[in-house]
C-alpha cells in the first residue's frame, strides 16, 4: 500500500541530492547529513511507491527511467515550498550579490531567472559577470564575484551539478559531409571547456580539423555558423535559433556537460547562500524547460524523414 505522505520534503531534497551528485556520500555532505540517514530517506521513498529510482552498484549510483520522472515532480515540489516558505517565513531577500555565469545561461535562461526574482524579491540587487567557465572561476578565487554558474564536462569532481546536458552538433547543410578529411570548426577561444570538449572527441575518433573561426561570443559563433564556415557545438536548451542541428551520424557523439555551481570557500553571507539556494531550485527547472523546447527538433536531425530541423525561438516565460 503506497504511503500518501511519500512526497515528504526531507526524502525528496535527499533523493534530489543523490540524482544531482551521482552519489550518496556527496549528497549527504551537500545537505549536512550522514550517508546512513540519505540513504534511508531514499529508500524509504522507493518503498513508498514501490518502485526503484535508482541503479546502484559499487561503480555508479543513476536514475531509473522512473527516477528521472520523479526528479522533475520533485524539483518542482521542493521550489513550491521554498517559495511558500520565502514569502510567508523567510523575508524577501535584501542586498546585493555579484554573480558570475556562462554566456550561453546569460543569453537564454538569464531573462526567465531576473523575472522570477523580480517577483519574489524586488529589492534584491544582482550584478551579473558573464564569461567563459575558467575565467569565471578565476574570478570567484580571486573574490571579484561570490559565485559561479558554468559548464564542465560530465563527472567533473569539484563544484556542486545541477543539471546535465546533451552536446550536439551545428552547421548549416553539406558544411561538413560524412567522409571529409577535415572538420572545419566555429570554436569559443582556448580556455573554452565546450572547445576542449571537441578537439578530445575528435582526437579520440582519429579525426583531423582545421579552425576557421574563434569568439567569445554566442552571437558571433552564430554568425559564422549561419554563414557556413564550419560546424559549432552547443547543449540542448542553449543552441541559438535559426541553426541547423546536424543529423548524429555525420560526426562522432559528444559526451555530456554538467552546469555546476561554485560559492567562494569561505563565504559566510547570508544573502549570497540563499540566492545559492534559489539557483539550485531554480536553475534546473528553468534549464529544463529550454531542453524541452528543443529536444523535438534534436531528434528530427535524426530522422532522415523529417526534413526541417532548424532551431526557432518559441519559449514561454517560466
Amino acid at each position: 500500500m503506497i504511503d500518501h505522505d511519500f512526497l515528504e520534503p526531507e526524502r525528496l531534497r535527499a533523493f534530489v541530492a543523490v540524482a544531482e551528485t551521482g552519489n550518496f556520500t556527496r549528497a549527504a555532505e551537500r545537505l549536512h547529513l550522514t550517508q546512513p540517514t540519505v540513504s534511508m530517506q531514499v529508500r524509504r521513498l522507493e518503498e513508498n511507491i514501490a518502485r526503484p529510482l535508482f541503479e546502484r552498484n559499487a561503480q555508479f549510483v543513476r536514475l531509473t527511467p522512473d527516477g528521472e520522472s520523479m526528479l522533475g515532480y520533485a524539483r518542482e515540489l521542493l521550489e513550491v515550498l521554498g517559495r511558500a516558505r520565502r514569502q510567508f517565513v523567510q523575508p524577501p531577500l535584501e542586498g546585493s550579490v555579484r554573480f558570475g555565469m556562462v554566456e550561453e545561461l546569460g543569453i537564454t535562461a538569464l531573462p526567465f531567472l531576473l523575472a522570477r526574482l523580480r517577483r519574489e524579491h524586488p529589492h534584491f540587487e544582482l550584478t551579473i559577470e558573464t564569461g567563459l567557465g575558467p575565467d569565471l572561476l578565476q574570478h570567484l578565487a580571486a573574490g571579484s564575484v561570490d559565485l559561479v554558474l558554468t559548464k564542465r564536462a560530465a563527472g567533473h569532481n569539484q563544484g556542486e551539478a545541477l543539471c546535465r546536458q546533451k552536446l550536439v552538433w551545428v552547421g548549416q547543410p553539406g558544411v561538413f559531409e560524412a567522409g571529409n578529411d577535415i572538420v572545419p570548426l566555429v570554436l569559443f577561444p582556448p580556455s573554452s571547456i565546450s572547445r576542449e570538449i571537441i578537439l578530445r572527441t575528435l582526437r579520440e575518433h582519429g579525426l583531423r580539423w582545421s579552425i576557421r573561426f574563434e569568439s567569445a561570443s554566442i552571437a558571433s559563433l552564430r554568425a559564422a555558423v549561419l554563414a557556413g564556415l564550419g560546424v559549432a557545438v552547443f547543449g540542448v536548451g542553449m543552441i541559438p535559433n535559426g541553426v541547423n542541428v546536424l543529423p548524429p551520424s555525420l560526426l562522432p557523439e559528444l559526451p555530456d556537460a554538467e552546469y555546476l555551481l561554485d560559492l567562494r570557500p569561505d563565504c559566510t553571507d547570508r544573502v549570497v547562500i540563499a540566492f545559492g539556494s534559489i539557483l539550485r531550485l531554480t536553475g534546473p527547472l528553468i534549464i529544463r524547460q529550454l531542453v524541452d523546447e528543443q529536444t523535438p527538433l534534436v531528434l528530427a536531425a535524426g530522422d532522415p524523414e523529417q526534413a526541417n530541423y532548424r532551431i526557432s525561438g518559441n519559449l514561454q516565460m517560466y
